[in-house]
């Protein structure tokens, strides 16, 4: 069973070009979807090694106006679907409508903001779904089913399912019991992440989801190539073909 792969970059890290070059080292390599991390100061849903991404970013001057250079650059990569990753923060201090309006004309496909919760997210998905621009809720084991119950209400086409609580980029076990929560939501766009950095992990998704989703392998493999960009090209699209399934 075939399963395509979003893979997730934080834009302006390591710096302009090096991003440039990994990008498209990702889509030369296979890559079908990118996941774009608007850097956040406080990104709690990650890892050690994303938000010491962002921590980069940030210091080398990014702003979040500047996410439109990056969404630029990936449609220059060959990338067709690009989804727009943020914390609350940064999308209300923007202005919840200029944020989904300034997205959506800019050619962006989905938003996703892993800290919204589903029953206080303020008009942030009933506006995206009005506008077009569709949202990703993001869902857990373990998740009550009172607010399953609000996700299901609502009409999402996506949702992001970490396949564990926690922060990104420790290695995740596709157990039999992650497998059969991710079968609970057969009807949605599965997109499944946290911990991926296998081809055998892939290919265990592929029964049981429609992309899977790989972002701390890559920024860890970034922040250690620190040689020309060149060489970052080289090994993002050399990791990327070895995860890629073909069939």
């Amino acid at each position: 069973m075939s399963i395509k792969i979003m893979s997730h970059l934080v834009a302006g890290f390591p710096d302009r070009e090096g991003f440039v070059q990994a990008l498209k080292g990702l889509k030369d390599g296979g890559a079908d979807i990118l996941e774009l991390q608007i850097p956040f100061s406080d990104p709690t849903a990650d890892g050690p090694v994303i938000t010491n991404a962002c921590e980069q970013a940030i210091r080398r001057g990014f702003k979040v106006s500047q996410i439109f250079d990056y969404i630029d650059f990936a449609r220059k990569a060959g990338f067709e679907r690009i989804i727009v990753m943020t914390y609350a923060n940064i999308a209300f201090n923007y202005g919840i409508k200029k944020y989904v309006d300034d997205l959506k004309k800019a050619g962006v496909e989905s938003v996703l903001i892993p800290d919204l919760p589903i029953e206080d997210e303020e008009g942030f998905y009933e506006y995206s779904f009005e506008r077009g621009l569709s949202p990703m809720p993001v869902v857990v084991p373990g998740m009550p089913e009172e607010r399953l119950a609000l996700l299901k209400a609502k009409p999402f086409k996506k949702v992001y399912i970490s396949l564990r609580s926690g922060i990104t980029g420790q290695k995740t076990d596709i157990t039999e019991e992650t497998a059969d929560f991710l079968d609970r939501f057969s009807g949605y766009e599965r997109f499944a992440g946290f911990g991926i950095r296998s081809r055998e992990q892939v290919r265990a998704l592929s029964f049981h989801a429609e992309v899977a989703v790989i972002g701390s392998f890559f920024t860890a493999l970034i922040e250690k190539t620190d040689a020309e960009q060149a060489e970052i090209y080289a090994k993002v699209k050399k990791t990327m073909t070895a995860l890629k399934l073909t069939c």
